[in-house]
């Protein structure tokens, strides 16, 4: 059940616990039941930026569903309303199934972290630059300002995942903190490894989260 309701109750819940952050994923409908509600990621983090005070939050995005610029101007107007507490998790594929259901065409491996490179170089282009213009395979930019920009500095932060050789370098070259999902702490170790030497040859130092499974 991703309704607001639900959504908002353990939004506060966390907070109040001490939580840092809270991820909404970014779904059309929802996964586990398509009869449960599902609320969009956005308009939702919108609305709990004005009624929360601490936890950061983190709406979900693909390239595939939303163009950069319009995620660019929304994660502006999600930190200013929560005053610099705006983040977001790309998500570069995952769940065919839905962008069969909305008519998208299937991209390859690859492909969708080249697009995905470019949405992230638009996002902390606009966020941190005026007059900001990009001319790529798959986006073109013309000279956009957006104000107000971002409270948080240098901008909103990027969470990614993806354990592919393309997607650790997209992380360690683009992201904030490199997401890693649960598995055993000798292959975990492998991937933190990894991706902060790319993140070292980018002349960068990474985060990492790691999503942890309790049996």
């Amino acid at each position: 059940d991703a309704s607001f309701d639900t959504t908002k109750k353990l939004t506060l819940l966390a907070e109040e616990l001490g939580f840092a952050a809270v991820l909404l994923a970014e779904h059309t409908f929802n996964w586990v039941d398509p009869e449960l509600d599902q609320q969009d990621a956005w308009t939702t983090s919108a609305a709990l930026a004005s009624i929360t005070k601490d936890i950061e939050l983190m709406p979900a995005v693909r390239p595939a569903f939303k163009h950069p610029a319009v995620v660019a101007k929304m994660a502006c107007s999600i930190d200013e309303i929560s005053g610099g507490r705006a983040a977001l998790n790309l998500v570069t594929g995952w769940w065919q199934r839905e962008w069969e259901a909305m008519g998208l065409p299937p991209m390859p491996h690859d492909d969708r972290y080249v697009r995905s490179e470019e949405f992230l170089t638009i996002l902390k282009g606009l966020w941190t630059q005026q007059h900001f213009s990009f001319n790529g395979r798959y986006y073109q930019i013309d000279d956009i300002t957006l104000t107000p920009a971002p409270i948080r500095k240098p901008h909103p932060t990027i969470y990614l995942g993806g354990e592919s050789d393309v997607g650790q370098r997209l992380a360690a070259k683009l992201a904030d903190v490199y997401l890693i999902n649960g598995r055993s702490v000798a292959e975990t170790k492998v991937l933190v490894d990894q991706v902060r030497t790319y993140a070292a040859e980018e002349g960068r130092e990474m985060q990492f989260g790691i999503s942890a499974f309790v049996i």
